[in-house]
């Protein structure tokens, strides 16, 4: 059951960070849209949230440990996958002593977690750099 759990949550991670690639496009959009109007009457630009370049929002800001949903998401699935290796191991090995299942859970949910951590880093910059191609009024600097 705990594997099923697993699968599902590494599949909720994956569109997470879809989804979060998605919604910083369609604000990338829609800043180049704010730009139009910013260029024909500049007062406009005081009635806009975000600057009106289309660079901007980044792809990855820096936060919390926990900050996102894509982090508690992480953090769960780190949990669920080392309750299921520590449970597979007590089968395998009746005899391992509790505070080796312990420490076999730790480490695999450290490299979880690890391991989504660096695929997230990855997908927002390979999405970041493919953005950046097409960005046609950049922030000012």
């Amino acid at each position: 059951m705990l594997i099923i759990v697993v699968v599902v949550g590494m599949i909720t991670f994956r569109r997470l960070i879809e989804r979060r690639i998605r919604a910083i496009e369609y604000l990338r959009a829609i800043n180049r849209i704010h730009r139009y109007f910013v260029d024909k009457d500049p007062k406009a630009q005081q009635y806009f949230y975000w600057p009106a370049c289309d660079d901007c929002p980044p792809m990855h800001t820096k936060g919390t440990v926990l900050g996102g949903l894509r982090d508690i998401v992480a953090g769960l699935n780190s949990l669920f996958l080392s309750f299921a290796i520590s449970a597979i191991a007590r089968t395998w090995f009746p005899m391992l002593h509790y505070l080796v299942l312990v420490l076999i859970g730790l480490v695999v949910g450290v490299l979880i977690w690890l391991i989504q951590h660096g695929f997230s880093e990855v997908a927002l910059k390979r999405a970041e750099q493919e953005t950046n191609r097409h960005v046609l009024f950049p922030q000012p600097k």
